[in-house]
């Protein structure tokens, strides 16, 4: 099992990162700051619980992010040119509970079913103008804000 992701800042050439069903448990800031020409994130099956400000600090390129089945309480697209690119994102079966994912307009899949939203705010999905699949099944939605 992999915990301690230090070893791939040096791998500057890779596409695909496939880290599924290891420990990993944080992504640090600038984890995977080198890998600029990445386009696929494999991170599912993990028990990852906290991902850090700039923990996927310029993943420009990145298309492809799967987090599905880990421990998240909460995930935030936070700076404004993370992710820019990325289309597909899966968060299926975590614990979150809090979603705010904004300035992703490329973004045409989303999957959170399995979770523990209560609430949709509206700025939760801001500008996901390009959406064409959202998948909030199998969470304990009680409100949906009315401009969500």
């Amino acid at each position: 099992y992999i915990t301690d992701l230090n070893f791939i800042r040096f791998l500057y050439n890779l596409t695909e990162l496939d880290l599924g069903s290891n420990k990993i448990e944080i992504i640090k800031n600038n984890t995977f700051a080198n890998l600029n020409k990445l386009r696929i994130l494999k991170l599912a099956i993990n028990r990852i619980i906290d991902i850090e400000q700039d923990g996927f600090k310029n993943l420009n390129k990145l298309s492809i992010l799967l987090l599905f089945n880990n421990k998240l309480k909460s995930f935030e697209t936070k700076n404004s040119n993370e992710l820019i690119n990325l289309t597909f994102l899966d968060l299926k079966n975590n614990l979150i509970y809090k979603v705010k994912i904004n300035n992703l307009t490329k973004l045409n899949n989303l999957f959170l079913s399995g979770n523990k939203l209560e609430l949709l705010h509206e700025d939760y999905f801001k500008e996901l103008v390009n959406l064409q699949k959202l998948d909030l099944s199998e969470n304990v939605l009680k409100k949906i804000h009315p401009y969500t």
